[in-house]
């Protein structure tokens, strides 16, 4: 053949080539014009331009994107918002106005979309600068005819295209104003509010709780919990209802499971769902002048209503998906786990109903509470009543993108057969009776009706899929209702018995679940025993246990004072400890679930000792049992003898049975593996108080700020409404010593409450009554007032004063006009003020002379609260100095005969020391009767007449409480500190 004939040849092909190829472009271009039209329908956007300002508004179906600033013009150039199948492919700003090579960057990444992405262009203020060849052919390649190089300096821009549209196909617009484009269905303009710059989704395991992670316009509030450890910890979603809508909602799942989560080790996810479901808002008819929605109908019919079903009719979002996504992300970053506890109440209960209908594999338990509709296991009604699935364009519109729940009776088979091997716990109140949903009066008249129908419904189909051969006979029935007593649709209730429920450990102290760090607690056990000697005591010795771990005696017991039966028990972790408390398992009813709560409040890893006291079985129940099998003990006190005596060494969180745990009708002992005899203890002669130092934490004022926080010297005081109120120095940290210039305030309802509400601060500096900070607040209440004492400094150290301010309710106070109180030094501070006889009394630390010396706690006195008089000393450290030193914090408590004083710190930073004397006015060095592991001590009684001491300090996180023991044969009800009112 010639050449010539093959040059023809190769022609003609090369030819055809470019005309298919020419002809495939032709037909994806006819395609995508298809594809934007469906777009536009659906899209708003505003060009703002050089007269628009800053004004760029883009909103794509349920999606929006760029906000609004008018006082922000540096941000000039072009958005750029990219999207295909609903997914969020670019979203950017390029500055064409000041940065070379932003129209590169754009070119860029315009490049690097797939054929088919929808594309939304619009100028901000001014775009074509620095606009160059390199942003126009990006520009072409999207649709557009003329493009930003050769428009006027100051032009105005908007298009709307598709990569791989042919040029001139787009919607394009340029001009010296403003430039609106609304979908041809979209019938009005609406004035949009803007999230603002998304920021990169970014994860915290540091921990507490979290807001402000986005998932598009989905906000996702997390809680890690305090002991958080990646190894061993759950995933916990807890859905909000479409009652509490809104971020509240969400906010209000993890206030609900913080507790647990500190337990249990979860970290807690709430999904904000109804950011997801938008539909457009008309300004004039919908919002009041606050932009708040005039009819909140509008919210639960128009926005929340669909996130239940998980498809949404007025766009394209599921909120299923949603949370898979959310699941995969922290898969991703924090944790991986292959399923997920997972919980909902209302709303969220009928969210909770769907989503395993669809998704069982991913779940592991589940609980839904009061859903007020259930998609029934019926194959004749529509979804989402039923399982009828061929007619979901019709109930949630034609946009819905819905393939994989087109399932047929195979399928569905199959996702009823996984849904049924799931345990799933359904909750109602027994007041549920409302007619809810009158349309649906076939599933029940009312959410209790439903509730009880949808699980006998279940259950039919659990009959139906063995009898069809599909479920094997011999899977049990997993689905439990549970009905609660004199309960109606109450969210707190619900979530308390969702606590239950999927944590059957809680729920039944048998089952105690294995630990994959069980072997290392075994290590720690063996470690500990090795330096620990302790003698169980029982019936037939009397009060006599003992405990001592390396040199440190914890308890030592008074022969012939039977009154403190029960346990006792030690826990320490990292040889520092956590808890120390006696159980009065004979008479206290509450004894065993104290024991139970405490322990649950213990870390994995912590050592912990159980010494029975005399008599430790007369009033022992489940509760108490199901705390011995979290430290390993095997047997424990359930069924034991009336009168036994009983020892268990154990670690919390280690396998049941793995303890050492010895039970007997004599004197019990052990002895560590390293001990080669027993120890010999010595009873003290004088009646020593036993305090507990184990603490928890009520209060964190770092939670919520930017920054961190303590609290030092504080005090708490009871309201004539029943609120308790904590005061205290605010410091910033790393503290810095003169600081502190405002009170920290916090309330509870009740004085063990976890957390505190933090509240509004207190009270300032008044730089006119040349106060240079405040200290050291205390206190008390008489003839219907409330007087605060507290340190206001000065400059000149050696002349420290007191100031004094009064209220009538806790929250407004007002400075006394003959402050100061007291003048002294050096720093005089940390007053407390106490009765005594006919006249009142005041401590504070100082030093013995104003410039300096032995550090003491002075007093004074006086008849009216007003004029205090006549310097004396009541204790006198033999260490001298000025500032800080081991007399701070002076609080005196009187039992019958005798006065307690604790000071500090003493021992090191976190260490107070207990002095006793018959003379309020006089303590020795000798005095010493006992040592706490607290800074700042105070000492609080609570409503039912337990003991409290308190602990902070700069650098300790917090406020914390711990249990306080006297041992001193005293009566409990002849104090100064009765039980409040």
């Amino acid at each position: 053949m010639k050449v010539s004939s093959k040059l023809h040849i190769f022609t003609i092909l090369a030819v055809t080539l470019n005309l298919f190829i020419a002809s495939l472009v032709v037909a994806a271009s006819e395609e995508y014009e298809t594809e934007l039209e469906k777009y536009a329908e659906r899209t708003k956007a505003v060009s703002g331009g050089y007269k628009g300002g800053n004004r760029v508004f883009l909103q794509v179906g349920g999606h929006k994107f760029f906000d609004y600033d008018a006082k922000r013009i540096e941000l000039a150039g072009i958005y750029v918002i990219a999207l295909r199948n609903n997914k969020v492919l670019l979203r950017h700003h390029y500055n064409t106005y000041q940065i070379a090579g932003a129209s590169i960057g754009f070119a860029h990444d315009i490049d690097k979309l797939p054929s088919g992405t929808f594309v939304v262009i619009a100028a901000k203020d001014e775009p074509t600068k620095l606009f160059d060849e390199d942003g126009q052919k990006a520009l072409y390649q999207i649709g557009a005819e003329k493009g930003l190089l050769n428009q006027e300096f100051r032009t105005s821009y908007l298009c709307i295209g598709i990569k791989g549209l042919a040029r001139g196909k787009a919607i394009e617009k340029a001009g010296m104003e403003e430039l609106k484009h609304i979908g041809q269905k979209v019938d009005e303009l609406i004035e949009f509010t803007f999230p603002g710059k998304i920021k990169p989704k970014q994860l915290s395991s540091r921990p507490g709780q979290h807001e402000g992670l986005m998932f598009g316009d989905t906000e996702v509030i997390y809680y890690i919990p305090e002991n958080f450890n990646p190894k061993t910890t759950k995933y916990l979603f807890g859905i909000h209802g479409a009652g509490d809508w809104h971020r509240p909602g969400a906010l209000n799942r993890i206030t609900q499971f913080k507790d647990i989560a500190d337990i249990e080790n979860l970290v807690v996810i709430a999904p904000v769902f109804d950011n997801i479901l938008n539909w457009p808002v008309n300004r004039e008819r919908d919002l009041d002048e606050e932009s708040r929605f005039k009819d909140q109908k509008i919210i639960k019919d128009r926005y929340l209503w669909d996130f239940v079903a998980l498809l949404n009719k007025f766009n394209e979002q599921r909120s299923d998906l949603k949370l898979i996504e959310i699941f995969e992300f922290f898969n991703e970053n924090l944790m991986r786990r292959e399923k997920f506890y997972l919980c909902g109440h209302s709303g969220g209960g009928q969210f909770v109903t769907r989503f395993i209908t669809f998704h069982s594999e991913l779940v592991d338990k589940v609980c839904a509470s009061s859903p007020g509709t259930f998609t029934f296991p019926y194959r004749d009604k529509d979804y989402p009543w039923g399982l009828k699935m061929d007619n979901l364009e019709k109930t949630f519109g034609s946009q819905i993108k819905a393939d994989d729940l087109h399932l047929n009776d195979e399928q569905l088979d199959q996702k009823m057969d996984q849904l049924l091997d799931l345990q799933l716990f359904l909750i109602a109140g027994e007041e549920e009776t409302n007619e809810n949903h009158t349309d649906l009066t076939w599933q029940g008249k009312g959410t209790l009706h439903k509730t009880r129908n949808y699980f006998e419904a279940m259950k039919e189909e659990d009959k139906r899929l063995k009898d069809k051969g599909i479920r094997p006979q011999s899977k049990p029935f997993k689905f439990e209702l549970h009905v609660m007593s004199g309960v109606g649709h109450d969210s707190a209730a619900s979530a308390k018995k969702t606590i239950e429920l999927l944590f059957p450990s809680e729920k039944n102290p048998s089952i105690a679940p294995t630990n994959s760090d069980s072997s290392k607690y075994s290590q720690i056990l063996r470690e500990y025993a090795d330096r620990t000697k302790v003698v169980s005591g029982g019936l037939g010795n009397g009060n006599q246990v003992l405990i001592q771990i390396d040199d440190y005696p914890f308890y030592i017991s008074v022969p012939n004072n039977n009154t403190t039966a029960g346990l006792y028990v030690v826990a320490v972790k990292n040889n520092h400890v956590l808890l120390q408390s006696h159980y009065n398992t004979f008479f206290t009813p509450q004894a065993c679930k104290n024991f139970l709560n405490d322990i649950d409040r213990l870390p994995d890893g912590t050592f912990v000792v159980v010494a029975a006291k005399d008599e430790p079985t007369h009033l022992f129940d489940e509760d108490g049992q199901k705390a011995l099998y979290k430290i390993g003990a095997k047997k424990g006190l359930f069924h034991q003898e009336f009168r036994t005596s009983y020892l268990c060494l154990g670690v919390k969180g280690l396998d049941k049975g793995q303890a050492i745990e010895q039970i007997g009708m004599r004197l019990l002992e052990h002895i560590g593996a390293d001990i080669n005899k027993p120890a010999r203890f010595i009873f003290q002669k004088k009646d020593e108080p036993a305090v507990m130092a184990g603490m928890f934490k009520i209060y964190d004022p770092s939670i919520g700020e930017n920054k961190t926080w303590s609290i030092n010297d504080h005090c708490f005081i009871r309201g004539k409404d029943g609120i308790w109120h904590m005061f205290g120095i605010l410091g910033i940290e790393p503290h810095a010593p003169i600081t502190g210039r405002v009170f920290a305030h916090a309330t509870a309802k009740s004085f063990t409450q976890i957390p505190w509400v933090k509240g509004p601060d207190a009270l300032k500096v008044d730089s006119g009554l040349k106060e240079t900070h405040l200290w050291a607040p205390h206190i008390i209440y008489h003839n219907g007032i409330f007087y605060m004492y507290y340190c206001a400094g000065g400059k000149d150290r050696t002349k420290y004063k007191i100031h004094l301010a009064t209220s009538k309710d806790l929250e407004r106070w007002h400075r006394h006009p003959e402050n100061p109180m007291v003048v002294d030094g050096f720093d005089a501070r940390d007053p407390f003020i106490l009765r005594v006889g006919n006249e009142w009394v005041m401590y504070y630390t100082a030093t013995s002379t104003p410039s300096g010396g032995e550090h003491i706690v002075a007093y004074q006195t006086s008849q009216d609260l007003i004029h205090w008089h006549n310097r004396r000393i009541a204790f006198r450290d033999t260490t001298k100095g000025t500032g800080g030193g081991p007399t701070e914090s002076p609080v005196v408590v009187r039992r019958g005969e005798y006065y307690y004083l604790f000071i500090g710190p003493r021992g090191g930073y976190i260490g107070t020391d207990i002095f006793r004397s018959r003379n309020p006015f006089k303590w020795e060095i000798a005095d010493k009767v006992g040592h706490i592991m607290s800074h700042a001590a105070e000492v609080i009684r609570d409503v039912d007449g337990k003991w409290y001491v308190s602990h902070c300090g700069f650098g300790q996180g917090g406020v914390y409480l711990s249990n306080l023991y006297w041992n001193d044969s005293q009566n409990d009800n002849d104090t100064s500190l009765p039980i409040p009112e």
